[in-house]
């Protein structure tokens, strides 16, 4: 019997090409156990994921307040997405109100912010100031293969490199 965090390996990403605007866009990741379509992971699905990590990493505590600050998203927006968050069962409440990640939540966040982090520091040490370097990491991390990532991360090892 397989957890969800195995599932979350087997994950299938869906990239096409938006003619109009010219660039890479991702449609949907898409969770399948065995053969079946379980739950469908959009890129605002990881960035809100991946922002009550770095919160939770930053602060202790998560509030909603915090996520629409973080993400300069509006209060009802995050309202709309805590709860499909919820039903999915990748975030909950505490005792106290405030947000938890699920081991599912979780498993996606950490993740993400892997590969954010990898990217921004990447950038940041081939000379791209930080905030571009941390802005265009969040777009590169939704749109990148498993398989480019792991290549990436082989050649950044294979050179000595360090980053966080």
């Amino acid at each position: 019997f397989l957890d969800i965090t195995t599932i979350i390996l087997a994950l299938n990403f869906f990239v096409c090409y938006d003619f109009s605007i010219r660039s890479i866009v991702i449609q949907k990741m898409i969770i399948i156990w065995g053969g079946r379509r379980l739950m469908e992971i959009h890129q605002s699905t990881e960035d809100y994921l991946e922002a009550i990590l770095m919160i939770q990493e930053r602060k202790g505590y998560v509030r909603s307040v915090d996520v629409s600050n973080q993400l300069g998203v509006s209060k009802p927006s995050v309202s709309y997405a805590t709860k499909k968050l919820r039903e999915n069962d990748l975030i909950g409440f505490n005792e106290d109100g405030m947000i938890t990640l699920t081991e599912s939540g979780k498993a996606i966040a950490e993740k993400t912010y892997a590969k954010h982090k990898l990217f921004t520091d990447l950038f940041k040490y081939l000379g791209v100031p930080e905030e571009i370097a941390a802005e265009d990491a969040c777009r590169i991390e939704h749109v990148l293969s498993p398989e480019t990532y792991d290549a990436i991360c082989k050649y950044v090892n294979s050179k000595g490199l360090e980053f966080s």
